[in-house]
Formats: structure tokens, C-alpha cells, sequence
């Protein structure tokens, strides 16, 4: 048995089946009436994971006492009601153009010390634990993609409204629900609306507080919120990063098939894998809420790119972004993607080629985002 195991009635358990993830950062009463609702067991695998996550909510709890009451300035309001959201469908390269616009020292991001702790995120960094954490667990690289995750370093943002609502992707994913059946599926129903957008606003209102600059956000599942989104801030901007459906489908899999290594890191029950058909369909459906709903944003506040030209050739993109969405502070972020090439060009991760069921499932369910982004429904997917 290695350092990384333990034993829990005769049962072996890794450490990745002990860490909290961001069970911690919900409130106790709120925790506690998570696991009461029907259907929210929690596997034996898990109970470690389960006893650790209560106790850390009770020192959340604890510590929400003392969290300040939000007070904006004028200049802190007005940063607040301009912050640009980062859409995509999962898979589609969202992550790396966050990470690469959160260099940009015009902008905040939610970190993951943010995001895993809303309830008590400005006492947090009043006491200086966010830099504690960073030096007791230093940033690594995610195993599924190779992107950077750390503390300090930038997060989805669906984590804190998950934490603060009770409800949505992040939080069936705890209970072994597939991302495609969780109250957060095109669409979401309307009664969410009101909390999940008071959510928002607190949350944000906070980040403003502590940086006085316009936010970045970026969590897939806002591809399908725009209109609730738009409720909190009329004037956000938008930008919507594509991939050619066939890469994406193969990295989608690629996931999917391993969703115990990659997505158990939060997990209470265990999760199976989704049929290709069942992919394939959310995709699709993500999609096709996107098209229908992007018309509600004003031409200049929305700006659309390709996963395919970030890569080739980040510095035009990014530039094309910063002009078109009169977002500030280009040349220095410029500047960074430059060091950041010449010391390490972007290794993609490669997949098994798709079988021509699946393309002609993928040409079929992705109909939306072939004919809006100018990619060819081929006979063979490319590379991934």
C-alpha cells in the first residue's frame, strides 16, 4: 500500500477519494440539507471525502460570520457592470483562451480559491489564506489537458453559484448525475433564474470590491444562460470560442470515458460513462441554445473565434478580441503570450480517430455549428 492509500473497512482507498475538493465551501445547514434530498446518497468509497467536507464546512460556516458586507464605489460599480464572459461548449478550448485574457492586466478573473469559497471569499483574502493555500498546495497542471490549476490561478465560476444556489452541474456532479441531465441541460428552467442570477450578482459584486475591475468569467453552461446572464448585466460582453465538432467530439469521449479519473475529483457516488448518441445530443443541444439566444447580445458586445486559430496564432486572435470588444490592456497581455511561445509551444492532446458512425452522428447533432462556423461535415474527422 503506497502513501497515497489508505483503508476504510477493508475497503482501499486513494487519497484523491479523501480531498474535499470545493465541499467545503458550502455552509453547514446548507450542506446538510444537500444531503438530505432524496436520491443523495453517498457511495463507501466516499465517506472519507463525505466527513472531511463537513467539517470544513463548519469552519465556513464559522467564518461567513465575519465575511464584510459589500460596499462598491462609483469606480467599482461602473467595472462591475462590464464583465466579459468566455462561452464555448465544454472541450472547445474555453480554459486556454481564459487563462491567456486573464493575463490582461485590465481584467480580474475568480480564482479557485474564490470560487470554491463565495461564502466567506472576502474574509478569505482579508486574512491572507488564499496565499497560505497556494503555498501549501502549489498550482500543477489538470490531467486532462495539461491547463494550469492552482489558488490563485483563474476557475468557472459555475463552482460558486453551484455553492451558493444548492443547484446545477457542479452540484449533481457530486451525485454521480452526467452532465447532460442536471438542471443545468438547454434549456434551464426558468424557476432557477432568480437565485442563480442574485447568486451572480453577489458573487461578482464582490470580486469588484476586492480588484475595482471589470470581471472575466468563463464556465461552459453560461453558452446557455445568455439571457439570464444579460438580466444582471445588460452591458457584459461576450466572447464564443468554436471547435471543428469532430476534435471536439474526440476530446468530449476522451473525458466522458474517463470520468472517474478526471471528474470523481468531486464526487460523492460514483458516475458511468454516456453513450455516443447521449454526447453527441448534448452538444448538440448546447449548441443549438447558443445560436438561438446569441441575437439578444448587440453585435459589439459579442465576438466569436475559432479553438483552431487561438492555437496557430494566439497574439492575432487575442488582438482581434481587444479591438473588437474595446477591452484595454492588449499590449502587455501581448507581450506575455509572446514569453510564454518562446519558451513552450501548445501541445494538444491526441485522441483516437472517430469511426464513421460517429461522424455521421456527430454531422448530424452538431447540424448548428456547421452551418454558423464554416467548418465541413467530412466523411473523416481531422486530427484532434
Amino acid at each position: 500500500m503506497t502513501r497515497a492509500e489508505c483503508s476504510a473497512g477493508g475497503m482501499r482507498l486513494t487519497l484523491a477519494h479523501c480531498k474535499p475538493a470545493f465541499l467545503g465551501g458550502f455552509r453547514f445547514g446548507d450542506w446538510l440539507s444537500l444531503l438530505g434530498e432524496p436520491g443523495r446518497r453517498i457511495d463507501p468509497e466516499f465517506r472519507v471525502r463525505a466527513a472531511v467536507a463537513t467539517m470544513l464546512t463548519m469552519a465556513t460556516s464559522a467564518l461567513s460570520r465575519f465575511e464584510p458586507e459589500v460596499k462598491l464605489t462609483p469606480a467599482q460599480e461602473a467595472a462591475w457592470e462590464r464583465p466579459v464572459f468566455v462561452l464555448g461548449l465544454p472541450r472547445s478550448g474555453t480554459s486556454m483562451l481564459h487563462q491567456l485574457l486573464a493575463r490582461n492586466p485590465s481584467l480580474c478573473f475568480a480564482s479557485k480559491a474564490d470560487c470554491y469559497h463565495p461564502h466567506t471569499l472576502l474574509a478569505i483574502r482579508q486574512l491572507g489564506l488564499h496565499r497560505i493555500m497556494t503555498r501549501l498546495n502549489p498550482a500543477r497542471s489538470r490531467s486532462m489537458d495539461g491547463v494550469l490549476t492552482g489558488w490563485e490561478l483563474p476557475e468557472e465560476d459555475n463552482i460558486a453559484i453551484g455553492i451558493l444556489t444548492g443547484f446545477g452541474i457542479r452540484v449533481d456532479s457530486i451525485f454521480g448525475n452526467p452532465v447532460r441531465d442536471t438542471p443545468c441541460r438547454p434549456a434551464m428552467p426558468e424557476h432557477f433564474a432568480v437565485p442563480w442570477q442574485a447568486a451572480f450578482r453577489r458573487f461578482s459584486r464582490k470580486l469588484a470590491m476586492v480588484h475595482g475591475l471589470p470581471a472575466l468569467f468563463k464556465s461552459p453552461t453560461n453558452t446557455v444562460s445568455i439571457p439570464w446572464i444579460l438580466r444582471v448585466f445588460p452591458q457584459a460582453r461576450f466572447i464564443t470560442i468554436f471547435r471543428h465538432p469532430h476534435s471536439h467530439f474526440q476530446s468530449l469521449m476522451a473525458t466522458d470515458a474517463g470520468r472517474d479519473k478526471y471528474a470523481g475529483w468531486n464526487a460523492l457516488r460514483r458516475r458511468g460513462t454516456g453513450s455516443t448518441s447521449e454526447l453527441a445530443a448534448f452538444g448538440g443541444r448546447m449548441a443549438n441554445a447558443y445560436f438561438a439566444t446569441r441575437g439578444l447580445i448587440g453585435n459589439k458586445n459579442l465576438c466569436e473565434v475559432r479553438y483552431e486559430d487561438l492555437v496557430n496564432d494566439p497574439v492575432t486572435v487575442l488582438a482581434g478580441i481587444h479591438e473588437h470588444l474595446s477591452i484595454p490592456g492588449f499590449d502587455a497581455l501581448a507581450e506575455h503570450v509572446r514569453r510564454d511561445q518562446q519558451r513552450q509551444r501548445y501541445q494538444r492532446n491526441h485522441h483516437p480517430t472517430l469511426s464513421a458512425a460517429d461522424v455521421a452522428l456527430v454531422n448530424q447533432s452538431y447540424a448548428s455549428l456547421f452551418a454558423h462556423c464554416g467548418y465541413q461535415p467530412t466523411k473523416a474527422g481531422p486530427a484532434a
